[in-house]
This record gives structure tokens, C-alpha cells and sequence, in this order.
């Protein structure tokens, strides 16, 4: 079984490691891909796909966004988007222009605060350039906590209200734009304050649903500290964030090349190849049989049915005609053309739809009518198919 972490952080961020470590962390944990998705961050992504490369694992490019809506703030995983597409590259400069803002105003209220910092001693803690996670990495170096919330609680936060920069991108905005980039997003951690802690489930459900009809995919499944309820309440509503499932199936390679080889070894090619050769399969070993008993390639036709039903799934879903979407067309019109032919042909006989001017009808019913319930009788022919003796 393959494990993957769709929600990973470093010290580009809020993390532990550095974006190379991780990928060194990830592969001594057994997972197969991860996401890194620093907040409000790119920085670290580019380090992190090089490390993973060379772990051998799979890399997702990945950030978590900070979003206004309905009044309240929200944290939203973006995955697979690319980096360098105008809608997101228009997105992330407003980004980081708020988050690398007024940094030195920032220090001089913590300073206010009554905290030994400087610029100078802020500097270090940087990861590219400077922002508000460098100041939360030195407060983190003073141990005046034993976990990092109190200092944006206390610190951080005041200070970018007062300094008034406590304005994140919309998600009205951010959704469409991380969509036209290519990716798919996630709503992280529903039950935090940033998330929709406070408001009953039915309000939930509702903003889940306008989150959704602005272009929300899904929402995190799971989380270390979801309650019983928590995860019962995210069963429940399974159907409306089932889009969540197109986490699973994203995926980066290195060129065409390598998409085409993993395409073949994909479910839907196993599964349709396979029903493909059960239905083949009866010709080769009986061959001499179907070429008298015609229609006994009917029969075998549900196989085919499966294939033609596969193939089309295969064609929806990659949204690519051609010679596959040709393919597909002579099967279903081998699968239409065979059902019709034993229609025409087999059909009333293997019904008994009878008219009763058939002679083996006739032949039967003089038997019927002359031999005792409890008597048996005994039809001989030839080779194996017995039938009736020839009657004048």
C-alpha cells in the first residue's frame, strides 16, 4: 500500500525541517509522495522536488493558502497547481506582499511587547525573504513558550491588526485562480478557529456548500485532533465533498514518456485488457465449437460488455478522442451487432416462444401424451448432440 501526506510544512514556514530534509524524512517514514504546502509560501517547493527526486518518491507541488470568507479566516491546501502560470503568479504576488509587509513595524511592536528583537536578530531566522514566519522561528528561539500558537496569539496577530494587515485574499478570488493554475484545493482543519469552529453544523454544511460552488474540491479527511463527531460529521457528507477523491490521483512526471507508461499499468487499462482477453479467450480454446454454434459467442459477449464499458470510462475521464475513442466504436458495434444477430436468429428459439407448428413441438407433445409421468424416455442421435429420430 502506497501512503502519501497531502499537508506538510517547513522551516519555510511553521515547520521542523528544511525543505531538503523532508524529503529525506518522508522516505525513512515509508511514504511514496507528499505535498509540501508551507503557508502563504512557494520558497521551499523547487529544494523540496530535488530531494524527493532524489529520495525516488514522488514530489506534489503544493501551498496552503490563507483566505477571507464569510468573516472568518480559512486555510486552504493547494495542490498541483503550476507555479509559473499568470493566473497564480498574479495570486502569489499579492500574496507576499502582504505576508513580507511592514516587517520592521512588526518588530517594533513586539519590541513594544517588552521582547529582546532586532531586524539584525530577526535576519537570520529568514528563509529567501523576510516575513512573519522568520519573526515566529526567532520568538520560537526564545523559548518563551512550550508550543508556537501563544506567539501569534500574543504577538504576531496584535501586531498585524493594528498595523492593519490582517487582509488575506478572498476566496472568491483564490479558488478560481488556484483552478485556473491547474491545481485542486482542500479545506484544511474545518474544526479550528481558522476554519468554521463556532458555527453549528447545519451553518457548516452551508458554507461548505458555497465554498464548494466556488470552486472547493474537497476537505481534509482526516486530522490528528478531529473529534469522534468531527470525523462522523465528515462521513456524513461523504457525497458532498466526494471531490476530495482527486487528491488520490494526482501525480507529477518527469515527461510524456513516463505518463504513458504508468497510463498502461493504470487500473481501468488492467481491468478493461483483462475482460478484453476473457472474452477472446473462449475462441482460441473452442475454436471449432463457435464456428458451428454461432451463437455461443453471446455468451461471452458480457466480458466484452465490461471492456466497452471500461474503455469509455478510460476515454471520459482522460478527455482525449482519437484512436482510442475509434477503438471503443468497433467494440460497441461488435457487442450492438452480436445482439442483434442472436435477436434475430436464437432469440425466440432460446426463449421457447413457440407457435406451435414447430415439428420438434409436435414430436414432444405425442410423447408427452403417450408416456406415463413415472416412465422414462430415451432419445438417442448423433455425435453429441442427440435429438429426435427422423419421423415421416
Amino acid at each position: 500500500m502506497n501512503i502519501i501526506d497531502l499537508h506538510v510544512h517547513s522551516l519555510v514556514s511553521d515547520g521542523s525541517y528544511t525543505p531538503h530534509d523532508l524529503a529525506f524524512h518522508a522516505k525513512e517514514v515509508g511514504l511514496s509522495a507528499f505535498a509540501l504546502t508551507d503557508h502563504d509560501n512557494i520558497a521551499g517547493n523547487e529544494e523540496a522536488a530535488a530531494a524527493a527526486k532524489e529520495q525516488g518518491i514522488d514530489f506534489i507541488n503544493g501551498m496552503e493558502l490563507t483566505a477571507d470568507f464569510m468573516d472568518r479566516k480559512l486555510h486552504i491546501v493547494c495542490l498541483g497547481f503550476d507555479a509559473e502560470h499568470a493566473a497564480f503568479q498574479k495570486l502569489y504576488e499579492r500574496i507576499r506582499s502582504v505576508k513580507e509587509g511592514k516587517i520592521p513595524e512588526i518588530i517594533d511592536y513586539v519590541r513594544a511587547k517588552g521582547i529582546d528583537i532586532s531586524l539584525e536578530k530577526v535576519q537570520p531566522f529568514a528563509f529567501g525573504k523576510l516575513d512573519r514566519y522568520a519573526i515566529m522561528r526567532y520568538l520560537v528561539s526564545l523559548h518563551l513558550y512550550d508550543r508556537a500558537q501563544p506567539l501569534w496569539d500574543n504577538y504576531l496577530d496584535p501586531a498585524v491588526r493594528e498595523l492593519g494587515l490582517d487582509q488575506n485574499m478572498p476566496a472568491e478570488e483564490a479558488l478560481p485562480a488556484i483552478h485556473a493554475a491547474g491545481g485542486v484545493t482542500s479545506l484544511a482543519h474545518f474544526h479550528k478557529n481558522i476554519g468554521l469552529k463556532g458555527l453549528s453544523r447545519a451553518e457548516q454544511e452551508e458554507a461548505i456548500a458555497r465554498l464548494h460552488a466556488l470552486g472547493l474540491d474537497g476537505m481534509e479527511r482526516w486530522y490528528p485532533n478531529y473529534t469522534a463527531e468531527d470525523s462522523a460529521f465528515l462521513r456524513a457528507n461523504a457525497d458532498v465533498l466526494k471531490n476530495l477523491a482527486k487528491l488520490s490521483e494526482v501525480k507529477v512526471f518527469d515527461d510524456a514518456a513516463a505518463w504513458e507508461k504508468e497510463a498502461q499499468n493504470a487500473p481501468v487499462s488492467v481491468v478493461g485488457g483483462a475482460r478484453l482477453a476473457l472474452f477472446v479467450l473462449p475462441f482460441l480454446l473452442f475454436t471449432n465449437l463457435h464456428a458451428i454454434h454461432n451463437y455461443y459467442q453471446t455468451a461471452n459477449s458480457v466480458f466484452l460488455s465490461v471492456a466497452v464499458g471500461v474503455a469509455v470510462i478510460h476515454v471520459l475521464r482522460e478527455r482525449r478522442l482519437g484512436r482510442g475513442a475509434a477503438g471503443v466504436g468497433v467494440l460497441v458495434a461488435f457487442v450492438v451487432s452480436n445482439a442483434v444477430f442472436f435477436h434475430n436468429n436464437y432469440f425466440d428459439l432460446k426463449a421457447m416462444r413457440f407457435t406451435g407448428a414447430e415439428r420438434t413441438l409436435a414430436v414432444a407433445s405425442y410423447v408427452k401424451a403417450h408416456t406415463p409421468a413415472d416412465r422414462p424416455v430415451i432419445w438417442y442421435g448423433f455425435d453429441w448432440s442427440s435429438g429426435p429420430m427422423p419421423i415421416s
